[in-house]
């Protein structure tokens, strides 16, 4: 099916008010390879120099994939750990960042909890003061 009739099923679907069937193939989708891409964006009405921008990208990321297939599974990791600092997943760098953020966690509720404990001491403090007072009035 055509983008164009695909567009032209929704457009259709609009006025209707019915939801178009989708192609048999729509969830089949394969993703276009580099030169597909090359000949689409060739075909395309934009500057030449957007295009220029658009073609290093897709060569760029051509040979990034590239070279990442060529390392196999186990170093894409290392290829791309360089992006990632404190949060990549298989360092042990968010295991710290992990526990720093629950010790000062653990911290705010220690001085929040130590501050409610001196106040509530304070003021039994003071209410025995001031009921030892009574008292030494009443025995005078």
């Amino acid at each position: 099916m055509d983008g164009m009739d695909l567009l032209q099923g929704v457009q259709d679907a609009d006025s209707e008010g019915a939801m178009p069937e989708l192609p048999p193939d729509m969830g089949q989708f394969k993703m276009p390879s580099l030169e597909q891409m090359v000949h689409l964006l060739e075909k395309m009405d934009i500057p030449e120099e957007e295009k220029a921008k658009i073609m290093e990208g897709f060569t760029n990321k051509a040979d990034v994939l590239a070279k990442l297939a060529g390392q196999g599974a186990g170093r894409i990791n290392d290829a791309m750990s360089h992006n990632r600092g404190i949060f990549d997943p298989y360092s042990g760098g968010s295991y710290y960042l992990l526990l720093l953020m629950l010790s000062i966690i653990v911290m705010i509720f220690a001085f929040f909890g130590y501050k409610l404990y001196k106040s509530l001491t304070d003021k039994e403090r003071k209410r025995e003061e001031k009921r030892k007072l009574k008292q030494m009035k009443k025995k005078k």
